[in-house]
This record gives structure tokens, C-alpha cells and sequence, in this order.
């Protein structure tokens, strides 16, 4: 998710070019990155979609967290005709799969930045099967997950069957691939 837009407007200020789409399900933090957007004056370069990016275009469960970077999706099953019932303070919440992020990109060549507590096995690995020619229009890509819900493996298989190179930073559990 975008957060609270740090990354986002960082991004928008070295690339005046760039197209940016920012993704972020938690209304709280939508609200805080749109207003530092504003306050940068990138708003009008910058989309931020109130969603979470999972497996596929669907509805999900969002489970906040007490700290702001925390909140993931409740249940990673989702489906197009609605949520899982979740906890207590769960809300639902739009989901877009990696093949909807990438439609709605005009740029030929894509970076993407993923920082999506848990999603990212199964969003490339939907992608993989879903649509695998989209995913070469990732020129490379930066993913954040948190050990011990995420599996490299699994990721790293995804991204390889893409035709990733894949690199891993063990501190941050960061995982970076390019072509």
C-alpha cells in the first residue's frame, strides 16, 4: 500500500514524467497521502486508489492495525461476489490484481513498488497465471513483506516464472527483480 504517501511523493518528485498510481485501502492513510500530495502540488500527477492490490479484482477484508503500516488483508481468499467474514473492526474493502493495476497504466514499461503486507505471493502468482504477457511490461519491481506470513519461495518461483532475476535483502525482508 501506498501508506501515507512517502514513497509516492518521492517518486513523483524525481520523475516528472512518471505516471504514478498509488494504491492504499486504509482510508486514514488515503487521506494523509492525498494530502501530501497536495501540499508537494502533485496531486494532479498522482491517482491514489482507495484499494488493496491481491490476487484478483474482487472484495476482501482490510484489518486495520494499532500501528498505520500494519493493516493487511484479513482473509486472502477473496472472490468478485464478496468478502469473507472477518474480525471485529474488519472492513471490506475493493481489491485490484496485478492484471487491473497494469491495465490502468498507460507506460509501456512499468516499475512497481510493492509494500502489501501479505499479498504480494498470490498477486503474482495469480498474475503469472492469469496474464503473463502483462508482466513483461515490468521493467522491474521492489516488494516489502514480512516473514514468517510470506514465503520467498513462493515469491521468488512467481517472479522467476516471469522471467524475474530476483535479488533479496534480508534485513528489511525486501525482495527486488528486474529483467
Amino acid at each position: 500500500g501506498a501508506h501515507r504517501g512517502h514513497f509516492t511523493v518521492w517518486a513523483a518528485r524525481q520523475r516528472a514524467d512518471a505516471e504514478i498510481h498509488a494504491y492504499e485501502p486504509d482510508p486514514a492513510n488515503a487521506d494523509e497521502c492525498e494530502a501530501a500530495l497536495r501540499h508537494d502540488g502533485l496531486a494532479d500527477r498522482v491517482v491514489v486508489h482507495r484499494e488493496a492490490v491481491a490476487a484478483r479484482d474482487g472484495l476482501g477484508r482490510f484489518r486495520p492495525a494499532a500501528r498505520s503500516d500494519a493493516g493487511s488483508l484479513a482473509h486472502l481468499s477473496l472472490s468478485a461476489t464478496g468478502a469473507s467474514a472477518g474480525s471485529e473492526g474488519d472492513r471490506t474493502v475493493a481489491t485490484v490484481g496485478l492484471v487491473t493495476v497494469l491495465a490502468r497504466c498507460r507506460a509501456r514499461t512499468v516499475f512497481l513498488k510493492m509494500a502489501a503486507e501479505g499479498a504480494a505471493p498470490a498477486a503474482f502468482a495469480a498474475l503469472a497465471g492469469a496474464a503473463p504477457a502483462a508482466a513483461g511490461r515490468i521493467a522491474a519491481a521492489a516488494l516489502e513483506w514480512h516473514p514468517p506470513g510470506a514465503n520467498d519461495v513462493d515469491v521468488r518461483r512467481s517472479l522467476a516464472g516471469l522471467g524475474f532475476d530476483t535479488m533479496i535483502q534480508v534485513a528489511g525482508a525486501d525482495l527486488i527483480g528486474g529483467r
